[in-house]
């Protein structure tokens, strides 16, 4: 029996006035239960930091061992702060891989880029008067027991499949595509905003 094509995960509305698509993260299932087990542990940690951190302060608070509450309370938040910024991270991975996607808005001004997280997530912009070389790059990626990781894993993020030039800057987008996939994009975004099209290609 002859293999199915496959679909394509991202969905896209052309308004008129600005072409919108959706790319939902690729889900790792390994990270979203491995993640989600060390966040419980985590919590558990968090909880007991914070509360040595209060008894620390407390002592100085009611002159208690004041000498031994100001360096206990220093060590506390400093450990309480790494400990925080690096659950921060797994936090973010774990969020991304459970509801995460990106919304790319692409108007005859501009592309603005977003990783949302619950609908929330700061968009980039970037003018077309920058944008260079709109094209579709290879999915890179290893395979390690059976996942497939892809190369420069950035906050939770994978680099994309999809990339421009932007003055001195390349930018990376399409995250979770195959090269496929990014190809599909493309021809939308060509089609519906000819001026992105390399000077080759039109």
């Amino acid at each position: 029996m002859p293999e199915q094509p496959a679909l394509p995960r991202y969905t896209s509305e052309n308004t008129g006035s600005s072409l919108k698509i959706i790319i939902p993260s690729r889900k790792n299932w390994f990270i979203i239960i491995f993640f989600g087990f060390w966040l419980m542990i985590w919590a558990v940690g968090e909880i007991a930091l914070s509360l040595s951190f209060i008894s620390a302060i407390t002592d100085i608070v009611f002159g208690k061992k004041i000498f031994e509450g100001f360096f206990g309370s220093i060590f506390m938040l400093i450990i309480l702060t790494i400990w925080t910024g690096f659950a921060s991270v797994i936090l973010y991975t774990w969020l991304w891989n459970i509801t995460g996607n990106e919304t790319i808005e692409v108007t005859d001004k501009s592309i603005q880029i977003a990783h949302r997280i619950f609908s929330f997530g700061k968009p980039k912009e970037y003018l077309v008067a920058h944008i260079k070389d709109l094209r579709a790059i290879p999915f890179i990626a290893n395979e390690i027991w059976g996942f497939r990781i892809r190369f420069r894993f950035t906050w939770g993020v994978p680099p994309g499949t999809l990339s421009f030039d932007y003055g001195a800057k390349t930018v990376n987008f399409g995250s979770g595509c195959e090269e496929a996939e990014a190809k599909m994009i493309l021809k939308e975004i060509w089609q519906a905003y000819p001026q992105y099209k390399p000077q080759e290609e039109r």
